[in-house]
């Protein structure tokens, strides 16, 4: 039996690629009979999740380079365990503290929760420092484990 949580699968905690991502779709189709996407946004209705907003501060800057912080304040109704953050930007990010720096290719950068970490309570605020090499714009997208977040 295939539990939904707002947190990655313990079936395949890393997937990645599209082998992966198939064999997931199929476990899922096989174990979700009626999963909808009423608003069509593309993500199935189990899976919404309202209620996040980010805001990011920008605490340093030089000719060619930042650091700044990601804040993800979670609102919504439910605790997020094994959060994974993605947020579409302009500029490469160098190096993470507070999470885990999984990748980024083509503008997106993900970032994990680090074991010490890994859930994000009702009410609780996330902050991810960085320091990145580029001019210091705000994202585009902020995710969490799928789900978009708001700016403040």
């Amino acid at each position: 039996m295939l539990e939904l949580v707002y947190g990655r699968s313990n079936i395949a905690p890393h997937w990645r690629g599209a082998a992966s991502f198939a064999a997931l779709s199929v476990l899922i189709a096989s174990t979700v009979t009626a999963c909808p996407d009423a608003d069509g946004d593309g993500i199935l209705d189990v899976c919404q999740l309202e209620g996040l907003t980010w805001s990011m501060i920008v605490s340093d800057q030089w000719a060619g380079g930042f650091v700044a912080e990601l804040h993800i304040a979670n609102h919504s109704q439910v605790a997020i365990e094994s959060w994974l953050v993605g947020m579409h930007v302009d500029f490469v990010v160098d190096g993470v503290w507070s999470g885990t720096l999984e990748g980024q290719m083509d503008g997106v950068v993900e970032v994990s929760s680090p074991p010490w970490n890994t859930t994000l309570d009702v009410g609780q605020t996330l902050v991810i420092g960085f320091q990145a090499t580029g001019s210091p714009t705000l994202p585009s997208l902020v995710t969490v484990n799928g789900a978009t977040a708001q700016p403040e």
